[in-house]
């Protein structure tokens, strides 16, 4: 069972520990502090790191919004559920702009407090494991890019040259996806023009261009027979490169 840490942050100390005896029934939600005052409870969250801070907007030491703002600059920030009696539309806004997961008006009925508490905590591990991944996706993108565009000038080809720009996103697309190799004006120059705001036929002529500097200065004549076309070379560097 994946338990939700869960911090109570209300200076109401009556409604604080009737939270306390009621949360005991429930033995995915472990409450690990209880606060009065929103500077000391800024602390806790910073030592403790719970999954979830369940707070008021009126609140000594640092108001709720406050409480919110810096609990969300937060490096990894837990999902903030606000449970308060104090109702305007500024702090209807505020809650929304700086990022509570959930609002409740008091009173409420604490069984209600339960499923949003775990749902609310579910979707945000859900979003930093999706952001994470993302990222991690940038990252080998980044990567891969590097590696061909290396290669490709390990080829004589002059990194200086849009060509070289266009040849490094052909061969990553095309490794994706060879079918793309079929048909270059269809296929692999619309994917690219796409992706890099350009247009097919400038495409073509960069790549030609960069090929032919690169056999001409004698980086690909003892490679190929004779100044390869586009799609040969591309063909070439997606036999020859590791990815």
């Amino acid at each position: 069972m994946d338990k939700t840490r869960l911090a109570i942050v209300d200076a109401d100390v009556q409604f604080t520990e009737q939270l306390c005896r009621f949360f005991k029934i429930y033995p995915d939600i472990e409450i690990v502090a209880v606060e009065h005052n929103g500077q000391d409870a800024l602390q806790k969250i910073k030592s403790l790191h719970p999954d979830a801070v369940l707070f008021d907007l009126v609140l000594p030491g640092l108001d709720g919004i406050s409480l919110l703002r810096a609990i969300n600059d937060l490096p990894d920030p837990p999902t903030t559920i606000c449970c308060t009696r104090f109702y305007s539309d500024v702090a209807l806004e505020a809650t929304r702009v700086y990022g509570a997961s959930y609002l409740l008006f008091k009173p409420i009925e604490l069984h209600t407090l339960h499923p949003v508490i775990v749902s609310c905590t579910k979707m945000h591990r859900d979003i930093k494991r999706l952001s994470s991944a993302i990222a991690l996706d940038s990252a080998d993108q980044t990567h891969v890019e590097a590696h061909i565009h290396n290669y490709l000038v390990s080829l004589g080809i002059p990194s200086k040259l849009i060509g070289c720009r266009y040849l490094t996103e052909g061969v990553r697309l095309a490794h994706q996806d060879s079918t793309l190799l079929r048909n270059l004006s269809r296929g692999l120059y619309l994917e690219i023009s796409r992706s890099m705001n350009t247009t097919p036929s400038r495409i073509e002529r960069s790549m030609r261009n960069a090929i032919s500097t690169a056999y001409h200065n004698g980086g690909l004549d003892h490679k190929l027979p004779h100044c390869p076309s586009n799609k040969e070379f591309l063909t070439y560097v997606l036999n020859n490169i590791e990815l």
